[in-house]
């Protein structure tokens, strides 16, 4: 394992500058909150460079190599830096992961380049070509690599070049490689990175490579951030991945968006009655998972009150969340914007709440329950819980566009509101599974 210690003055000025940028983000996050920001919330997300790593190279010593543990893809990151020989001993090419964003700089006489790789392995020094698996870079529609880039000081003139290669994990054969090149000055607001997208259509096979990898079963990621004609370069990336319709990293499995087409879904949203993916199984009338309708021929009365209570009282419950989450807005930010939101907010949130309390009490609290509808007949209650159903799902909708204006707030914001936002979800859900509970009708039923 190679071990960093932080002696050169530049590599201990650039630690410093990179912690004092990250204070300066916090600080200025709400004044700038108004600027107008791109919309860059669609994609896989590669590397976040959450997850602390550093490097240092320097003639003679060549390629050095660091590990470390991410959130990223895969799970682990590998770095390679060179710095070419013949550059001046005292020279360093430096690289520094924290505080949210990778940062790469070159001293004024030092040509060299570092290679990021994300392929689900242990060893820094070998990249593992199938290590992802067969990782679906096409999964959420992704057309393109995107880049969230903070700076660059395009130094004398000189561009930098962002090399991404992609790896077949089937055929380790094939490989396919394509470059951005950075030929301009970069410096963003904070919190407001510029956006570059590498088209995949832009790929062509990798120097050796046989042909192009398959972006279906990709094995392995790499970036090379290649200084080799820049020297001086100093270079800071924000954010790494696609730009597809799910930006969050992917799960165990490799997935990022479930089959029923939501991103992080558990395939739960679209799933029948035998918990299938998109399946054709159906409840019968007697609550029975593709059965025949038979198996409950009798009627049964039933004081369901307690049931109703408790939908009445779970639409109180999701409003009063909305509640203290516009409260921590307003304690945040108390602009005249956003306390019109919150009178708007409130007042929306209020009248669902209302109509799902009289829609509770709508339905009859004593209730006969037929399974035998050849000999029973009833008023049904569907049209009550449906649109019960829907207010529930407007309340969560209301709370969502809460959280939405929390989170450009900043991490406390979102921190001081996110046991609301994690409770109305619960509350959501607690209230549509009660609905599911409520007989579809009062039956009356005559004698065979």
């Amino acid at each position: 394992m190679i071990r960093v210690r932080f002696c050169h003055p530049r590599l201990t000025f650039l630690v410093l500058l990179v912690f004092m940028r990250r204070l300066v983000i916090q600080a200025l996050s709400l004044i700038l909150s108004a600027l107008p920001t791109l919309d860059c919330a669609n994609a896989i997300s590669v590397d976040e460079f959450d997850s602390p790593q550093a490097l240092e190279a320097k003639p003679p010593q060549g390629v050095q190599y660091s590990l470390a543990t991410t959130s990223g893809l895969g799970g682990t990151r590998a770095i390679e830096a060179f710095a070419d020989p013949s550059g001046s001993a005292f020279a360093h090419l430096l690289t520094i992961i924290d505080f949210g964003f990778l940062s790469h700089s070159q001293d004024n006489d030092i040509l060299g380049y570092q290679t990021l790789s994300w392929d689900g392995d242990t060893q820094a020094a070998v990249l593992s070509r199938s290590g992802l698996g067969t990782f679906d870079l096409l999964q959420d529609s992704s057309s393109a690599f995107r880049f969230e880039i903070i700076s660059f000081d395009y130094p004398n003139g000189k561009s930098i070049n962002l090399v991404v290669s992609v790896f077949d994990s089937l055929d380790t054969s094939k490989a396919s490689q394509a470059t951005l090149v950075l030929n301009q000055s970069i410096n963003t607001p904070p919190g407001n990175p510029a956006i570059f997208d590498l088209p995949f259509s832009f790929l062509t096979p990798a120097p050796g490579a046989s042909g192009l990898a398959n972006l279906h079963q990709i094995g392995a990621i790499t970036l090379r951030i290649d200084g080799m004609d820049s020297p001086a370069a100093d270079l800071q990336i924000d954010w790494f991945g696609t730009n597809g319709i799910c930006r969050n990293p992917p799960n165990a499995q490799g997935k990022v968006i479930d089959e029923c087409g939501v991103c992080a879904g558990d395939n739960s949203s679209c799933a029948d009655c035998s918990g299938v993916p998109n399946g054709n199984a159906t409840l019968d009338r007697c609550n029975i998972c593709n059965g025949d309708g038979m198996s409950c021929l009798g009627c049964n009365e039933e004081n369901i009150a307690p049931l109703l209570a408790a939908m009445d009282g779970g639409a109180k419950k999701i409003e009063k969340r909305i509640n203290s989450m516009v409260k921590v807005l307003l304690k945040y930010q108390p602009s005249a914007k956003n306390k019109t939101f919150a009178t708007k907010t409130n007042a929306a949130a209020h009248k669902l709440q209302v109509r799902n309390w009289i829609l509770s009490w709508t339905i009859p609290a004593d209730s006969v329950v037929c399974s035998n509808t050849a000999f029973c007949s009833s008023a049904s209650n569907d049209p009550y819980l449906q649109e019960y159903r829907q207010h529930n799902d407007e309340l969560l909708a209301l709370a969502k566009s809460v959280q939405a204006k929390l989170k450009k707030l900043g991490v406390k914001a979102i921190k001081s509101a996110a046991g609301y936002y994690s409770q109305a979800g619960k509350i959501h859900k607690e209230n549509l599974d009660m609905t599911y509970k409520v007989p579809t009708g009062k039956f009356s039923c005559s004698a065979p």
